[in-house]
C-alpha cells in the first residue's frame, strides 16, 4: 500500500538543498566567543538565549549554518566543527589548519547541488611574527579548504588533494552568491591584491585576482592583516576594516627580531593607524574594484564593519587608547556621523560586527556577557539607535572579540515563508508562516497569498489545498514586497513490485532499488530506502548497499520519497521472481585506436534503442553489480569478446544478453607533419602502397585545395593548417590520421661581393647559425656567412639548416674582376673605369666616397660596364684612393677602393 504524510518538514529531516539561493534562515544560529549562543526565530521574537548547549571556545572567528527553515546544521572555530547535535566531527589523520584568533577563521558554503555537503573555508593566520624571522614561503598561512560530508550516519570531514587555495592570506574572509543565485564567490585579500573563488557544481575554480592601490604590507602583519571585510547583502558593495598600517621603518630596531616583543608593539596599536575602505564588486566578473578611503585618522584603528541591509548605510568602528567611536557612513551621499562615542581600556578597543536576520546589527566586545546592538540600522543618524551593551548573551557565555561569518546575501531584506523545502517551494496542506524581516514599526500591513485568501497579521500563517504557482504579495506601510512559491502535490504510488528475473537457474536475483529511482524520474528530489516502514517514515536507518540478492521470499524494503515540494511518501517495495533465459546475439563492432585497441561502451550502446548496461560475467549482470563504464581495451590478436548486456523493463524482467561481438580492426598509419616552403607553394601527401581502403576521405582543406579529388589516394595542399585523413578498409572500419601543415616565408638578406671575390651574406636581425647556404644549386651546403668566388656566375640558395630544411632565400651572383684603378689623362689608357660582364645588369648604382666616408659622387648607369671617368661635375679628382659602393639591379653589393692617377 502507499502511504503519504503532511509532516512538518523540520520535524523529519533538516537537511536539504536547493539549485538556487533563497535568503530564508540559513543564518539563525549564531556560536562565537566563549560557548556563546543565540538562535534567531522566525518572525519579529526575542532571540533565544536560553540554550546553553555551545561547544564554541573562539577568540575571535566562528562561521555556522543552518537550513532554509533555520534547524542548526553545523558550526566552526576554523580549527573545529561541531554537527546540529553540538558533536564535533573529529577528522581522521589531519588537522584543519584553521585558527581561532584569526578576525575571520572561517565561512561554511553549501556545495552546490549537493545534499549534505559543505565547504569549510578557513584561514591559517601568522599568529606571531617578527620582520628579522625568515619565514620559509612554502609554509602554508594561508587559505585551505575541506569538505564537510553529512550524508551518511558517521559525519566526516575530507581533506581534498591541494586544499590549499592560497599559501599567504590577511585574516578576512567573505562570501556572497554569483549574479545567476546558484553559484558562490569567496573572497579573502593579501597585501593589495583580492583573490575571488567561484564555487559552482564543478568546483572550486581559479581565483579571479583584483590589485588596488593601497598595500598592506607583510612585513607589518600580525596587526595589518586584522580587520572584518564585508559584502552588502546584494553582493556589490564591498567594505575592508584594516586594523593597522603597520610601518616597519617606524617601529624600534629593539624588537624586530622578537616575535612576542614585535607583537605587543603593533597589534591594535594606534600608533600605526589603520584604514577603512569601500569597494564595488561585481557578482558576475567576480572584480574588485573602485577603492574609495572611507577613513584614515591619525590615532585610529578599525575592525568591525557592517552594512545595513539595504547596503545604504555602512556601520563601523573605531578606536585608539581612550576613545572608542561608532560610525555610520552614508555609502550614497559619502555622508559620515559619529553615531555612539565611548570612553573604553585599550584592552577592548576592537570588536565585530554583523547583521542578523532580524534585520539588527550586532556589536562584540571582550570579556563581557553583553552585546551591543544598532537596533534600526536603515535609519538615519541617531534614529538608528545604538544601546551600548544592551543584549544579554547565555548564561554560561563569556564574549571575545568575534561573531559568525556568514555568507551575506542570507542577511537580505526580504519576504521570507517558514517551512518550505527550499524556500520557493512546498508541500500541499503544509502550514506555512510568512514574514518580512524589514525592522520596522509596523503601522498597515496587507497579505495576499495569491489563492484568494488575506491576512493583516504581522506573522500570518496559510495552508495552500490546491497544487500550482502562487504569488505572494505584502504591503508595510505601503512598501511592497513579492515572492512566487510552487505548491506540490504529493506522489501517490502503489506498492512497487520489483521484477527480476532467474536467467541461471539458482532461485536468487540481483534486485536494485535505484530502478526505483529511475522509475520516478524527476518527481522526485530525494529517495531513502529503508528496511521497515517505522524507519522510513522516522528517516532512520537509510540503507547504504542498493543491491538486494533474493527472491519472492525476500522482505519488502521501504522507499521514502521527497518530491521537489517537500511532500513526503512512503512506498513498499516488494519483491518478485520470474523464471528468465538467456538471450544469445552475436554483432560486429570495429576497435578504436588510442595507443592501444579498445571497444567504447557507448559502441556497444549503439547497437540497442534504449539504455543498456554491460557486464562482464553473467552474475555481475544478474546481480547488477559492476557494470562497465570505462573502454574495454583490446590484445592486438584478438577477434571475439563475450560481454552480458542487461536491458532494462520497468513491466517485467529485465533481459539479460550474452553478446558474442566479432571484432574487426582499422587499418593503422601515420601521416607525417610538413612545411610548404616559399619557393615552392605546396604539398603533396599520399597514402602510403600497402593500405587498402573502400573509402577515403580528406578533411579541412581549404580554398582552392577543395577544387580536387578529396577521396583519391593523394591530396595537393596549399594553405598551412590542421590535416586528417579518413580511410575505411575493407571489414568497414575507420582509422584518422591527423597532420599539420606549416609554411614558412622568404627571409631578406644582404649581400655583398668585396674586391677580393669574397661573398658576405648579411642577415641582418636573423641568426646565422640557424641557416646554411649553397653557391651550387644545392650540392653542397656552407655554414657561416662568407666563401671566396672565382670569377664567374652563381645562384645563392640559402635554407633552414638541416637536409629538409626549406629553401628561403635564391639569387643569381656573379664575381667579376673589379679592376681598381683608372688614370683619367686622356692617353687612351685606363681613362674609365670598366668592368667585364657588367653590361649585364639592368642598372647598377655608383657611389664614390673619399677616405673620410664624405659622398663624392652618385650615378646610375643602365645595361653598361662603364662605371665612371674619374670626374666630378665635370672636374678631375685629384689623384689618391677613394672608396666605392656598387649596387646592381639584382641587390648583389660590391664595395672596395678605387685609386686615381691623373699624372701625364
Amino acid at each position: 500500500m502507499s502511504k503519504f504524510f503532511y509532516i512538518l518538514l523540520i520535524l523529519l529531516s533538516p537537511f536539504f538543498f536547493s539549485a538556487e539561493v533563497s535568503a530564508q534562515m540559513q543564518a539563525a544560529h549564531w556560536f562565537f566567543g566563549n560557548k556563546g549562543e543565540i538562535t534567531f526565530p522566525f518572525g519579529n521574537a526575542i532571540p533565544n538565549i536560553s540554550q546553553n548547549n555551545s561547544q564554541m571556545l573562539s577568540q575571535h572567528g566562528s562561521s555556522s549554518y543552518s537550513d532554509i527553515n533555520g534547524n542548526l546544521i553545523v558550526y566552526t572555530n576554523g580549527q573545529k566543527v561541531f554537527d546540529h547535535l553540538h558533536q564535533e566531527i573529529i577528522p581522521r589523520g589531519f588537522e584543519i589548519l584553521g585558527n581561532h584568533e584569526s578576525t575571520q577563521s572561517s565561512i561554511i558554503v553549501p556545495m552546490p547541488n549537493h545534499r549534505d555537503k559543505y565547504y569549510l573555508f578557513v584561514i591559517r593566520s601568522l599568529e606571531i611574527y617578527a620582520p628579522l624571522n625568515i619565514i620559509d614561503e612554502s609554509i602554508n598561512l594561508g587559505l585551505n579548504y575541506y569538505i564537510i560530508d553529512l550524508s551518511h550516519n558517521n559525519h566526516s570531514i575530507i581533506k581534498p588533494d591541494n586544499n590549499i587555495l592560497l599559501n599567504r592570506s590577511s585574516q578576512k574572509l567573505a562570501a556572497t552568491y554569483h549574479h545567476n543565485q546558484k553559484d558562490i564567490w569567496v573572497l579573502t585579500h593579501f597585501e593589495n591584491r583580492f583573490y575571488s573563488y567561484l564555487i559552482t557544481s564543478e568546483g572550486i575554480h581559479m581565483p579571479i585576482v583584483s590589485t588596488t592601490p593601497y598595500w598592506s604590507k607583510f612585513d607589518g602583519y600580525y596587526g595589518n592583516a586584522k580587520g572584518q571585510m564585508k559584502f552588502s547583502t546584494n553582493g556589490k558593495k564591498l567594505a575592508v576594516a584594516h586594523q593597522n598600517n603597520v610601518i616597519v621603518e617606524s617601529v624600534s630596531e629593539d624588537v624586530l627580531d622578537t616575535a612576542p616583543l614585535f607583537l605587543e608593539a603593533t597589534n591594535e596599536s594606534s600608533n600605526h593607524p589603520g584604514r577603512l575602505f569601500l569597494y564595488e564588486f561585481d557578482p558576475i566578473t567576480g572584480q574588485v574594484s573602485e577603492e574609495y578611503l572611507v577613513e584614515k585618522r591619525n590615532i585610529f584603528v578599525y575592525n568591525g564593519i557592517e552594512f545595513s541591509p539595504s547596503g545604504k548605510y555602512l556601520y563601523y568602528q573605531g578606536a585608539n587608547k581612550l576613545v572608542n567611536i561608532i560610525f555610520q557612513f552614508n555609502t550614497e551621499n559619502l555622508y559620515k556621523h559619529e553615531l555612539y562615542f565611548y570612553g573604553d581600556s585599550p584592552r577592548n578597543m576592537i570588536g565585530d560586527m554583523q547583521l542578523a536576520v532580524n534585520g539588527k546589527i550586532y556589536y562584540s566586545d571582550r570579556q563581557t556577557k553583553l552585546l551591543s546592538v544598532i537596533n534600526y540600522p536603515e535609519k538615519d543618524l541617531n534614529e538608528a539607535q545604538f544601546l551600548y551593551r544592551s543584549f544579554n548573551i547565555n548564561e554560561q557565555a563569556l564574549n571575545q572579540n568575534g561573531l559568525p561569518n556568514f555568507i551575506s546575501n542570507f542577511l537580505k531584506e526580504e519576504l521570507k515563508i517558514y517551512n518550505t523545502f527550499d524556500g520557493d517551494n512546498a508541500c500541499i496542506h503544509t502550514p506555512l508562516k510568512f514574514w518580512v524581516n524589514n525592522n520596522q514599526e509596523i503601522l498597515s500591513i496587507f497579505w495576499d497569498f495569491g489563492d484568494g485568501n488575506t491576512s493583516e497579521e504581522h506573522v500570518p500563517q496559510h495552508i495552500y489545498t490546491n497544487p500550482g504557482i502562487y504569488t505572494i504579495t505584502v504591503t508595510i506601510n505601503g512598501q511592497i514586497y513579492k515572492k512566487t512559491i510552487q505548491i506540490y502535490d504529493t506522489i501517490d504510488l502503489p506498492v512497487y513490485e520489483m521484477v527480476e528475473c532467474d536467467t541461471n537457474g539458482d532461485g536468487i536475483a540481483g534486485y536494485h532499488l535505484e530502478n526505483f529511482t529511475n522509475y520516478l524520474g524527476n518527481q522526485a528530489a530525494y529517495v531513502s530506502y529503508h528496511i521497515s516502514e517505522a524507519d522510513a517514515v522516522n528517516n532512520l536507518n537509510a540503507m547504504e548497499d542498493l543491491i538486494i540478492q533474493g527472491n519472492h521470499l525476500t522482505p519488502s524494503v521501504w522507499a521514502r520519497i521527497i518530491n521537489k515540494g517537500g511532500c513526503i511518501s512512503i512506498t513498499e517495495i516488494r519483491f518478485k521472481l520470474n523464471e528468465g533465459t538467456i538471450i544469445d546475439q552475436t554483432s560486429r563492432l570495429c576497435a578504436s585506436f588510442d595507443n592501444v585497441f579498445f571497444i567504447r561502451p557507448s559502441d556497444i550502446q549503439s547497437l540497442y534503442h534504449q539504455s543498456v548496461y554491460i557486464f562482464e560475467t553473467h552474475q555481475e549482470a544478474e546481480n547488477f553489480q559492476n557494470h562497465i563504464t570505462e573502454n574495454i581495451s583490446l590484445t592486438s590478436d584478438q577477434t571475439t569478446l563475450t560481454l552480458f548486456v542487461r536491458q532494462q523493463n520497468f513491466e517485467s524482467c529485465d533481459e539479460i544478453i550474452a553478446l558474442q561481438l566479432n571484432i574487426n580492426y582499422p587499418t593503422l598509419f601515420s601521416l607525417d607533419s610538413r612545411e610548404i616552403c616559399p619557393f615552392e607553394g605546396e604539398t603533396i601527401y599520399t597514402l602510403p602502397d600497402n593500405i587498402t581502403s573502400e573509402h577515403i576521405q580528406w578533411n579541412n582543406l581549404q580554398g582552392e585545395d577543395l577544387n580536387q579529388n578529396i577521396n583519391g589516394r593523394s591530396i595537393r595542399i596549399t594553405k598551412a593548417g590542421n590535416y586528417s585523413v579518413t580511410v575505411t578498409n575493407e571489414s568497414g572500419c575507420q582509422f584518422t590520421s591527423t597532420f599539420e601543415v606549416t609554411s614558412s616565408s622568404p627571409i631578406q638578406v644582404r649581400t655583398i661581393v668585396d674586391q677580393n671575390s669574397n661573398l658576405i651574406i648579411d642577415y641582418g636581425n636573423q641568426m646565422p647559425n640557424d641557416y646554411e647556404f649553397s653557391i651550387d644549386e644545392g650540392t653542397t651546403w656552407n655554414n657561416g656567412t662568407t666563401i671566396h668566388l672565382p670569377l664567374g656566375e652563381y645562384w645563392l640558395w640559402i635554407r633552414q639548416k638541416g637536409d629538409a630544411g626549406c629553401i628561403v632565400y635564391t639569387e643569381k651572383i656573379i664575381s667579376n674582376k673589379i679592376t681598381n684603378f683608372i688614370s683619367p689623362n686622356g692617353d687612351g689608357i685606363n681613362d674609365v673605369w670598366q668592368i667585364k660582364g657588367f653590361e649585364k645588369y639592368e642598372w647598377i648604382d655608383v657611389l664614390i666616397y673619399n677616405r673620410q666616408g664624405r659622398q663624392l659622387f652618385e650615378n646610375r648607369v643602365n645595361h653598361s660596364n662603364i662605371l665612371w671617368d674619374g670626374r666630378v661635375h665635370g672636374k678631375p679628382l685629384p689623384s689618391g684612393s677613394y672608396w666605392y659602393t656598387l649596387t646592381t639591379s639584382t641587390h648583389t653589393i660590391f664595395e672596395g677602393y678605387i685609386v686615381i692617377n691623373n699624372q701625364n
